[in-house]
């Protein structure tokens, strides 16, 4: 099966995701007039194993030292996940915010679960941090329900969520 969307077998693609519409559009020749692409630019791949293996040290880090501190700042910092991914799965991330040590910790854990989008998901947000599990996604939560990727990320921007 799919380890990134429980759903579905993974097929003859090692990423388990079609990434041929990506390829398309970044390929075109507007895309690449927009973002100054030229001749000498390095040629888009969907995962390049030489830099995907330059971020070898950062596996099995913590890093929520770092979001307390965003935290404790004011720097809002949200969480998502879809709920149909096993390798980022939304149980293991809404756990890991429930636990999570920081000042807000107790009033975040006292706010329940809401509804968020008309069913596309569920939400718990207090004191900057928002945990969002999106409904029937997998790991690649804008290519699973592009719409919903967009209204989680136009929300948290314009500080709606």
């Amino acid at each position: 099966m799919n380890p990134y969307d429980i759903r579905v077998p993974c097929g003859d693609n090692p990423l388990c995701y079609d990434f041929s519409m990506v390829e398309t559009w970044l390929q075109s020749r507007s895309t690449l007039d927009a973002l100054h692409v030229t001749s000498d630019s390095s040629k888009w791949q969907s995962c390049n194993n030489k830099i995907n293996a330059q971020f070898k040290n950062d596996w099995m880090k913590r890093f929520d030292p770092f979001v307390k501190d965003l935290l404790e700042n004011e720097i809002r910092v949200m969480i998502y996940a879809g709920d149909v991914d096993f390798i980022c799965n939304s149980l293991g991330n809404k756990a890991w915010t429930l636990g999570f040590d920081w000042s807000g910790k107790d009033a975040f854990n006292n706010e329940s679960d809401k509804d968020w989008n008309d069913g596309k998901g569920t939400i718990r947000t207090s004191g900057g941090l928002t945990f969002l599990e999106v409904k029937e996604a997998g790991h690649m939560v804008p290519l699973d329900q592009p719409q919903a990727a967009l209204d989680l990320l136009d929300q948290f921007l314009e500080d709606k969520l």
